[in-house]
């Protein structure tokens, strides 16, 4: 007599459970996916705020340590960069004084900054501070070093500049007549130049050569002064071999530029006036630039 074999019961359930795992984890792995990606945003969105207001520090930061390196270190403040035809690039003040240390008061400046300041705010601050300022894109380069200034205009073949006007306000007495360069008309840029001493003023305006050595052909805009005994010189032209350069030369007195005004031939490009480089940083942030002073 044989006996029946049993139905392989036991193999076939567990065969059951197998599939019904497996099955559960295809449904459950999207979860899991959604699931960790809702904690990464979450994780991240805890930190964008932090990284806003640290970016918006840096920002103010910047601001201010360039706000007032123009005028309290260099002593000049920027007017205006305008548009019509032309670009009009106006200063309201250069100061020129033979007491006054640029490299101390810069060097000071860099060390507040990166001192001081940057512990009070706590950040971490790398100031590269300079008394050379450039305008882009025309390639000038303002450079004022003790009682003396001068600005390169032409540092390519290029001539950009149309027209410079300088007023002086002098701190002694005109103790000679007012020399002027002679006009050389043609194409060249107007050169206009105000000398205002205590009690009596000149002014010349004449066109000059960017080309013309200038070093070789003797004074140009010149006076000597009294109380203090000195004297100030303008030039434009080719000066310590450089086409192009206006210099504002004193010798023993104090002046203040009250106005300096550069019109350049017009361009679509964004003109800037900066100088040196700024690097701050904080938790989360940080920022790395030229110290822009102006844009336009």
């Amino acid at each position: 007599m044989t006996s029946k074999k049993k139905k392989p019961y036991g193999n076939f359930l567990s065969k059951k459970a197998v599939l019904i795992t497996f099955a559960s984890l295809l449904l459950l792995i999207p979860v899991f996916l959604l699931a960790n990606a809702y904690l990464t945003r979450n994780s991240e969105a805890k930190y964008l705020p932090i990284t806003a207001a640290q970016s918006h520090k840096l920002r103010y930061i910047e601001n201010d340590l360039v706000s007032g390196y123009l005028s309290d270190v260099l002593g000049i403040n920027l007017r205006s960069i305008t548009r019509s035809s032309s670009v009009n690039v106006s200063f309201s003040q250069i100061s020129l004084s033979a007491n006054r240390d640029y490299y101390a008061i810069a060097s000071e400046y860099k060390g507040f900054a990166e001192g001081a300041y940057a512990s009070l705010l706590n950040t971490n601050i790398s100031f590269t501070s300079s008394n050379n300022i450039s305008l882009e894109p025309y390639d000038t380069l303002f450079s004022v070093i003790g009682d003396n200034l001068t600005i390169l205009t032409m540092p390519n073949s290029t001539n950009y500049i149309q027209q410079i006007a300088v007023t002086a306000v002098i701190d002694a007495q005109n103790s000679s007549a007012c020399s002027s360069p002679s006009d050389d008309s043609g194409s060249n840029p107007s050169v206009s130049v105000n000398f205002i001493f205590t009690g009596s003023s000149c002014a010349y305006t004449v066109q000059l050569d960017p080309a013309e050595d200038n070093d070789a052909s003797g004074k140009q805009f010149y006076a000597d002064t009294i109380l203090p005994n000195g004297s100030i010189e303008v030039k434009y032209g080719r000066v310590n071999g450089m086409d192009g350069q206006l210099a504002v030369l004193t010798n023993g007195i104090t002046v203040n530029i009250s106005r300096l005004e550069l019109v350049y031939s017009y361009t679509d490009d964004k003109v800037i006036l900066s100088s040196g480089a700024l690097t701050v940083t904080s938790p989360y942030a940080g920022k790395q630039s030229k110290v822009v002073f102006a844009e336009g």
